[in-house]
């Protein structure tokens, strides 16, 4: 670094020898340095909070503020407390290099000084302040990754917890009302709540699997996947849930076995089958095919009757809160996470995800590669 430094780092001299402060400026910019310079310990003061050099030269023996005065009113200053500092004097007693060392300089060099010398600690000190601003950065993003953690975790126990409440609750009150003289209307304000209380668990399951995704952290732990459980149910649901009148056809191979981890399964699964169901003209009818892709992968294809994705935007669908009916109208809502979610997932298991053509609405096919089983109950 004598000739050149790799960043123009900025360097703040103050000395009242105007001739040692001169000369040393030069040199300094010579070898690539940002310099500024002051001839008074208040003119140095101004200069460090306008400027945030960084690293300080500074003498000691100046008309108040002296250097050591200049060092407190400077560590006393949050913008400029954490300014490597290197005392400049003429003075070279063990008792001042102390004080000057206890007062938070970095280093002291006594004058006369070889002006290599010189070059070389102010070298030195800007590693040491460099590795540490490093090992700063650091230490702040691991502990901003484990808050990042905490605050998931926190959110989705205290989302979670009262959701499940609520919905356990409709549940109830459904089964016991199933077994009462029959209120529609009543039944029917009970059924959209517990579609409501759905709608909003599928958003938190959503905003957490998203931090998940962002974080690297989504499970590849391969469990036997329940066709009726993970598959049938999740999509019998979305279509249900959103009161057209949908019609669903399974056509699931008897010799299918999948294994992928079931939360992000299921995960993938509600999205699809809720994009279909969204999409869906009233009384339209959703066919799911399930096709065995060696033992533990699958083809998985599900089709519905509605408008379809024109060509151009079948990828374009995939990104993050991109939605073909953007707009004020919003006339089928959502986040527009849900594809991104499935195509991350499916993505981690080493499978694909694609929209097909088809004469009619819209085909997606997801295609899970043949895997072992992590674990079994």
């Amino acid at each position: 670094m004598t000739d050149q430094t790799e960043k123009a780092y900025k360097i703040l001299i103050i000395d009242d020898e105007k001739n040692l402060l001169l000369g040393i400026a030069r040199r300094l910019e010579r070898n690539g340095y940002q310099v500024f310079m002051a001839s008074s310990g208040n003119e140095g003061f101004d200069l460090a909070r306008q400027h945030h050099p960084d690293i300080i030269l500074s003498d000691i023996g100046m008309p108040p503020p002296n250097g050591f005065e200049l060092r407190q009113m400077l560590s006393a200053d949050s913008n400029t407390a954490n300014i490597p500092f290197i005392f400049l004097t003429a003075k070279a007693s063990i008792e001042d290099k102390l004080h000057g060392l206890d007062l938070g300089a970095d280093d002291y060099i006594t004058k006369p000084f070889d002006i290599q010398e010189l070059l070389a600690r102010v070298q030195a000190v800007l590693r040491r302040a460099e590795k540490g601003r490093q090992e700063g950065i650091q230490i702040a993003e691991a502990k901003v990754d484990q808050l990042r953690k905490a605050i998931s975790t926190n959110l989705s126990h205290e989302l979670r917890t009262p959701l499940g409440q609520i919905m356990m609750s409709l549940q109830t009150v459904m089964r016991q009302r199933s077994a009462e003289k029959p209120s529609e209307e009543v039944d029917w304000s009970i059924q959209a709540a517990l579609n409501s209380a759905d709608k909003l668990k599928q958003l938190v399951n959503d905003l957490i699997i998203l931090h998940t995704i962002d974080a690297g952290e989504l499970s590849t732990f391969r469990q036997a996947i329940d066709v009726n459980y993970e598959i049938k149910s999740p999509i019998e649901k979305r279509a249900k849930a959103w009161n057209k009148n949908l019609k669903v056809e399974f056509g699931i191979h008897p010799e299918v076995r999948i294994y992928a981890p079931r939360l992000e399964f299921t995960q993938v699964i509600t999205h699809l089958a809720d994009n279909a169901a969204k999409f869906s003209p009233d009384n339209g009818k959703i066919r799911v095919l399930v096709l065995p892709n060696g033992e533990g992968g699958c083809v998985f294809t599900i089709a519905d009757e509605g408008p379809g994705v024109p060509a151009d935007l079948r990828e374009k669908v995939f990104e993050r809160y991109f939605q073909i009916d953007a707009g004020d109208s919003r006339e089928h809502g959502g986040l527009g996470v849900g594809l991104t979610i499935v195509r991350s997932i499916v993505t981690s298991l080493g499978g694909t995800v694609k929209i097909l053509d088809s004469e009619i609405g819209c085909r997606v096919q997801m295609t899970l590669p043949q895997a072992a089983l992590d674990w079994t109950t």
